[in-house]
């Protein structure tokens, strides 16, 4: 309790708020204001009886000592001597999780990044008898990499053997944690403390923010939005406590884990396919679990779908634009035409990720639920994934790109005939109004010939 009394001292200092803080045994009030409050705290007969008198918690405070204007704010000078104080050879701490916490405070207002190290346990034990926490730049670059394989892109390291570091600890297990070793010399330049909440050992998303964050994006603002909100509420970027990319981070971590679907749910689902096959025999589904159990993939389709593709299967569009709003699904319809150009559903799919694998399964699937009949054509869009799960598929039939992403795409590639009047005519006229292949060839050769595009 008393580091965590510390702590709370360190943080509302600065904040002018007066506080009247009992400490240890013998009623001690100090009240606390300004940058000069934590500064007597830690002064000789303060209340703390932790039978140690090599550690000496007075470090000089109140002798009328000045802050040095070439090191920065004299606050965060105070602040650091404060955190410093706590972690000098011989000092106790009560977990280790509160050594956690205070060697990354002393980083974030030293300069630097906290790196967690080696640890030790008891004989034939899983506890840990001590532990090593390092700066960020301990050690040299890893520049090894597999056997065979050239690395794409080389990250930049900032390791460069800095020596400082923290060493604690303990005799038992019910003992608290004493700090043996601690260096705090670096052969690097250190971090301004104005920039310090850039550093990764700084940043912290605390569970009340994360609900904050998750609550705006889910609403439909979007999550630079929802940053830039969060950094107006808390005053300045500094203050609220991560950056933007910890932000996009925590939200994929969080898609990730929702798009796991309950088993209540699929226990739900698959008991309405049961009763769905008992009532309807040619209804046809199948799902796939991942290695925990866990509902991956699914496919389903009824007698008229089937009866559908029997009929109008030759052509089939497969579109995966779209997805699920609270497990984070991939929706994949297979859909057709009919006799009435009206649009036909096939067999509907949920994937969990749009990979290679996933198409393939699902289009395996397809093939099994409709007898292993082919189509002729298929489209879709320009998805990699996607158009390599059609090949490895369907060996006999043509791919081809549908027509609404063409006109998506094409725009990009145009460049300065984006805004010819003549070209986006002929353009027009290729994809929408030439109703045979003779047309259609004397409509595209006029365009390559008169705008010179027969290199392109």
């Amino acid at each position: 309790m008393t580091t965590l009394y510390c702590l709370v001292i360190l943080w509302l200092g600065p904040m002018n708020i007066d506080l009247n803080l009992p400490f240890g045994n013998d009623g001690i009030e100090d009240s606390v204001s300004g940058s000069k409050g934590p500064s007597s705290i830690f002064n000789n007969g303060d209340g703390y009886d932790d039978g140690d008198e090599d550690c000496n918690r007075s470090n000089n405070f109140d002798n009328g000592e000045e802050c040095d204007p070439e090191i920065g704010d004299c606050s965060v000078q105070v602040s650091r001597k404060l955190v410093e104080g706590l972690l000098n050879v011989g000092c106790y701490v009560d977990t280790l999780d509160e050594v956690h916490v205070l060697y990354r405070e002393y980083g974030r207002l030293t300069g630097f990044s906290v790196r967690k190290g080696r640890q030790c346990y008891f004989f034939n034990s899983t506890c840990v008898r001590a532990k090593i926490y390092y700066c960020s730049c301990e050690g040299f670059p890893d520049n090894k990499c597999s056997i065979g394989r050239v690395p794409v892109c080389k990250r930049q390291s900032y390791r460069c053997n800095c020596k400082a570091k923290l060493r604690v600890c303990r005799d038992d297990i019910e003992s608290p944690w004493k700090v043996t070793i601690f260096y705090n010399e670096h052969n690097h330049e250190l971090l301004d403390p104005s920039e310090s909440y850039l550093l990764r050992s700084a940043r912290n998303m605390s569970q009340s923010k994360k609900t904050l964050l998750i609550a705006l994006t889910s609403s439909g603002i979007g999550v630079s939005r929802a940053y830039r909100f969060m950094e107006i509420e808390a005053g300045c970027r500094a203050n609220v406590g991560f950056l933007r990319k910890d932000a996009y981070n925590e939200l994929n971590r969080e898609r990730r884990r929702m798009s796991k679907v309950p088993n209540a749910d699929v226990n739900r689902l698959l008991e309405y396919f049961t009763d769905k096959g008992l009532s309807d025999p040619s209804f046809y589904w199948k799902v796939k679990v991942d290695d925990d159990g866990r509902l991956k993939n699914l496919y389903f389709r009824d007698t008229r779908c089937l009866v559908d593709y029997q009929h109008f299967g030759d052509v089939i569009s497969v579109d995966a634009t779209y997805k699920t709003n609270k497990y984070d699904l991939v929706c994949v319809p297979i859909i057709g035409i009919n006799h009435h150009r009206s649009n036909v559903l096939f067999a509907m799919a949920f994937l969990s990720n749009e990979k290679t694998e996933s198409y393939e399964w699902l289009f395996v699937t397809f093939l099994e639920s409709m007898h292993r009949k082919e189509p002729i054509i298929i489209f879709s869009d320009q998805g990699q994934a996607l158009m390599n799960g059609l090949d490895n598929t369907f060996r006999q039939a043509f791919h081809r790109l549908c027509q609404w992403h063409i006109n998506k795409n094409a725009g990009k590639q145009f460049g300065k005939l984006n805004h010819n009047r003549e070209f986006k005519s002929l353009w027009y006229r290729c994809m929408n109004g030439c109703e045979n292949e003779i047309e259609f060839d004397a409509s595209w050769n006029r365009m390559m010939d008169e705008f010179n595009l027969l290199q392109n």
